[in-house]
């Protein structure tokens, strides 16, 4: 552990790094914990002391997750970034982010799908069952998955309660 008598003018306290990188002071010691930003030298009062290529560092890590990217990919990429050439880092990015366009992708797929089955279930639902039995009880009970037709065709024999004159 590295140690100074005063903080200098080019480091930043994990305060001072947190808020020019548009972060969490617990983000900065949990990006930290997990090898994504070097451990701090300290202070002679004990405070990390932050450079500027911290703050660089963190603004690409906290980008990075933005867009969605796994800590392993930033942990590879912000390696790269911080001690490859641009030409070897490009790729690198490019690549992560292609995989990241497919997920996405895929999420988009999965995520339609649920919209049209939970649109089609609400349409099922005529809001018009007269069943005093519970629901999980209910053959017609369309959440369920058991009848295909939706509410309505309980096997009890309940009629809709569009079905019973109003009295």
């Amino acid at each position: 552990m590295t140690t100074t008598s005063a903080i200098p003018a080019h480091h930043f306290t994990i305060g001072a790094v947190a808020r020019e990188a548009g972060v969490s002071v617990p983000t900065v010691r949990f990006y930290e914990s997990q090898g994504l930003l070097s451990a701090a030298p300290r202070s002679e009062g004990n405070y990390r002391l932050y450079s500027a290529a911290d703050v660089r560092r963190l603004k690409l890590i906290r980008r990075a997750r933005a867009l969605g990217l796994a800590l392993p990919a930033v942990r590879e990429l912000v390696r790269a970034a911080f001690e490859e050439p641009c030409r070897a880092f490009e790729p690198r990015l490019k690549e992560a982010l292609g995989l990241r366009i497919d997920d996405v992708g895929r999420q988009i797929a999965e995520l339609t799908l649920l919209q049209s089955q939970l649109q089609n279930l609400d349409a099922h639902l005529a809001g018009d069952c007269a069943c005093d039995h519970p629901a999980g009880e209910c053959s017609g009970c369309s959440l369920l998955g058991e009848a295909e037709g939706g509410a309505g065709a309980c096997s009890c024999g309940a009629a809709p309660l569009a079905a019973i004159p109003a009295q």
